[in-house]
């Protein structure tokens, strides 16, 4: 969730691409600052999380359901569903995409739980 100590604007927002444009836009945020947000998106290949800095978005080539990255010769054009954690440059969370996944309790006959 949402770090105590961040900004209330960060807790008003509720989509990635409100906080990108957010960090994108404020200029109170320094250039420097900026490069040190960084994002991660769920990779089907790794079935995992992988990470980018703020700085490898190439927002000219970007659009409102994708942004395009730029990093290490390879661009990817990430869709904003996939992306699951933005971090601010001191390392808290500043958005996290609730889970879709619920647990399941199993329940026996009775309605007792069996997986306690």
């Amino acid at each position: 969730m949402l770090a105590d100590a961040l900004p209330a604007i960060y807790k008003q927002m509720k989509t990635a691409k409100q906080i990108i444009d957010y960090i994108r836009w404020n200029t109170q945020i320094s250039d420097n600052n900026r490069s040190h947000y960084r994002l991660g998106y769920y990779d089907r290949v790794i079935n995992g999380i992988k990470f980018f800095r703020f700085s490898d978005i190439d927002f000219d080539k970007s659009d409102n359901f994708s942004l395009c990255i730029k990093a290490n010769n390879i661009t990817l054009h990430i869709p904003y569903h996939r992306l699951r954690i933005i971090y601010n440059p001191d390392g808290k969370v500043i958005w996290k995409r609730k889970s879709k996944i619920k647990k399941v309790k199993d329940k026996n006959e009775n309605g007792q739980n069996i997986n306690k």
